[in-house]
């Protein structure tokens, strides 16, 4: 299979940043992080992390090598014909996924990533981006696992995703070899909310960032609204709501399959809910919210508060879970909701 050009250069081109903060306490996080040879990063939408990871290779003056992962990568031969671009004039030279193959990835992956390396830099980093496009049992993981085995030293392999780590990577993760970062250091701290809203009102950012809850796209999106928005009148709390709910919908809520849909729009009308009662309800719709880190974390807590959310009012509610939607064929998405002790 051969990749067209204008799609192999732009899935295999390391992103342009624009007007990233500088984030020291984060990149001295990655370097003791990238003592392992792969790191895998988890967080939900909007915390960053693409923008992290390029910001820091490019101030540690690491070579980088990119892949930018779709829906259409789950298969092996896709996936692997990335690989092949990345390697350059040794990529004509590496060996194809043919259909004979497929009964012994593993096997496969050990003979094409060991030319594939040394046709990299020595202190390489390489970067797929977005790997939860990737299906949950696809061939493809197995090809990841055995790339962090024949890292070479000096390389590394960063994964960024909206899920954790596959399966099939559990050895690497119990012998060290994979590591992880915690999601929660991705929120701003006041002095990098600063940063951004140079040119607002600090009382106005430091309200928007307490609004936020330090998540940097609703951060972003709410000071936009505020500096740009066709409403001037919109007071601050609207102006944060409905930016962040906008993203959270089309980045998060239009991800889950028809049925899940339906099923978080019946339960944004429970005046008051906790995951206990989530999961009597609809069964393994919470874990899967969980272990997209949609926002919500499954805690087996038994002590201290106990998370809940709290629906808005009805009046809203019932306009965006009505049965009307702005995508023809689309579930009616829910209105936001504010998490409550």
């Amino acid at each position: 299979m051969t990749l067209p050009l204008n799609r192999s250069l732009g899935k295999t081109s390391v992103p342009r940043i624009a007007d990233a903060v500088d984030r020291p306490r984060l990149f001295s996080q990655l370097d003791i992080a990238l003592e392992r040879p792969a790191l895998w990063m988890a967080a939900p939408p909007g915390y960053g992390k693409t923008t992290l990871i390029a910001s820091y290779l490019e101030r540690r003056s690491r070579s980088a090598r990119w892949i930018q992962l779709d829906a259409g990568d789950g298969d092996p031969a896709t996936f692997v014909d990335y690989f092949s671009v990345l390697a350059g004039d040794t990529g004509a030279s590496l060996p194809k996924l043919s259909p004979e193959y497929l009964g012994d990835v593993a096997g496969f992956a050990r003979r094409f990533i060991r030319p594939f390396v040394f046709a990299l830099p020595q202190d390489c980093v390489l970067v797929l981006d977005n790997y939860q496009e990737i299906p949950e049992h696809s061939l493809v993981n197995t090809f990841l696992a055995v790339l962090i085995d024949e890292l070479p030293p000096g390389m590394n392999l960063v994964v960024i995703s909206r899920r954790d780590p596959p399966e099939e990577t559990i050895r690497q993760r119990a012998n060290a070899l994979l590591g992880g970062f915690d999601w929660q250091l991705l929120k701003l701290e006041a002095p990098e909310a600063r940063q951004i809203a140079i040119g607002t009102p600090a009382a106005t950012a430091n309200r928007v960032w307490e609004l936020t809850g330090g998540w940097p796209a609703g951060f972003r999106l709410a000071l936009e609204s505020l500096r740009h928005g066709s409403r001037p009148n919109t007071s601050l709390t609207t102006a944060a709501r409905d930016e962040v709910f906008t993203y959270f919908a089309s980045e998060v809520f239009d991800a889950f399959p028809e049925g899940d849909q339906k099923m978080l729009c019946l339960l944004s009308l429970c005046p008051r809910l906790t995951p206990s009662l989530a999961q009597d309800l609809c069964c393994t719709l919470p874990q899967a919210i969980s272990s997209r880190n949609c926002f919500a974390p499954i805690s087996s807590a038994t002590s201290g508060p106990r998370p809940t959310v709290k629906p808005p009012r009805r009046s809203t509610s019932s306009t965006h879970c009505s049965g009307s939607s702005s995508r023809a064929g689309s579930s009616p998405r829910p209105r936001p909701t504010s998490a409550g002790s």
